[in-house]
């Protein structure tokens, strides 16, 4: 009997993951390639950054900080596409490489000239174009 109840608990459980398969986040490689990103700091310093991605996943570079700014930023950070429920986002994961540093994540909107808009946590604008 308890046999029995144990096969049936495995058969749920595999029967959730293949229901629940199609609803997991997926990457998405039409995004795959050299990207530029483009953002303000508060103070309105313009910021870039390159995105290369393969496969859906890649790093996230920030260009030229300057040396006395947080070393989170200065970091080829782990960064992935990917789509839920047709949505993309971009997560970029510098605590990956350093213990202590936030990740962020974009939701992404493609604009009619094939240019990625995405904002920051607190709102600022972030602008990212394929080369």
């Amino acid at each position: 009997m308890k046999s029995l109840r144990s096969c049936l608990r495995l058969l749920a459980a595999c029967g959730a993951m293949v229901c629940a398969t199609p609803l997991m986040a997926q990457a998405d490689n039409s995004f795959d390639g050299s990207w530029a990103a483009e953002w303000k700091t508060h103070a309105g310093r313009l910021l870039s950054a390159t995105l290369q991605l393969k496969d859906g996943a890649g790093t996230w570079h920030v260009q030229a900080t300057r040396t006395n700014e947080d070393p989170c930023s200065k970091l080829a950070a782990p960064a992935t596409v990917v789509v839920r429920e047709g949505q993309p986002y971009l997560q970029i994961k510098p605590g990956e490489v350093i213990a202590g540093c936030t990740s962020s994540l974009l939701k992404l909107t493609k604009s009619a000239d094939g240019q990625l808009k995405g904002n920051w946590r607190d709102g600022r604008d972030v602008t990212i174009s394929r080369q």
